[in-house]
C-alpha cells in the first residue's frame, strides 16, 4: 500500500508541475503599453514596479506611451504596479495582476491602458472598447 501512495502522490506532482508549466507556455510573453490620453500639452508622469523590477521613471507626451513585456511567474503572482500622475491628480494602480488580467489581455497578450481625464482605462479585447478600469 505504501507504493501506491508513493506512486499516486509523484504522478500528482508531476500533473501539478506539467499544468504551471503548460499554463505559462500558453501565457507566453505579455507586453503592457501605458499611454497617455489625457489631450495635448498635458504630460502624465508614469512610474512602474514590480517586486523585482524598478521600470523607471517616465514623462509621456500626448499620444505617447511607456512599455515593457515580461513572462508571468509559475505560481500565477506576477503583479506590476505604478503610479501616474499629471498636474495635481495622482494615483496608485494595480497595471498587471496575473490571476485578474492572464487571458483578458487578448490572443496577443498586449494590454494597452489608456490614462484618460476621468480614469484609466483597459482595452477590452473581447468587446473590442476601452473599459474603464479605475478613477483617480
Amino acid at each position: 500500500m505504501g507504493t501506491y501512495n508513493s506512486s499516486y502522490v509523484f504522478i500528482l506532482i508531476v500533473l501539478v508541475i506539467v499544468l504551471l508549466e503548460s499554463k505559462t507556455v500558453l501565457g507566453g510573453r505579455y507586453h503592457v503599453y501605458v499611454i497617455n490620453d489625457l489631450g495635448k500639452n498635458i504630460i502624465l508622469y508614469v512610474h512602474c514596479k514590480s517586486k523585482d523590477d524598478d521600470l523607471g521613471k517616465h514623462w509621456l507626451k500626448f499620444g505617447a506611451d511607456f512599455n515593457w513585456s515580461f513572462k508571468i511567474n509559475h505560481f500565477y503572482t506576477t503583479l506590476f504596479y505604478c503610479d501616474l500622475s499629471w498636474g495635481k491628480t495622482k494615483g496608485h494602480f494595480d497595471i498587471f495582476v496575473a490571476g485578474r488580467d492572464w487571458g483578458e489581455c487578448g490572443h496577443e497578450n498586449i494590454c494597452y491602458w489608456r490614462a484618460k481625464k476621468d480614469g484609466l482605462y483597459r482595452y477590452n479585447a473581447k468587446g473590442e472598447f476601452d473599459e474603464r478600469m479605475f478613477k483617480w
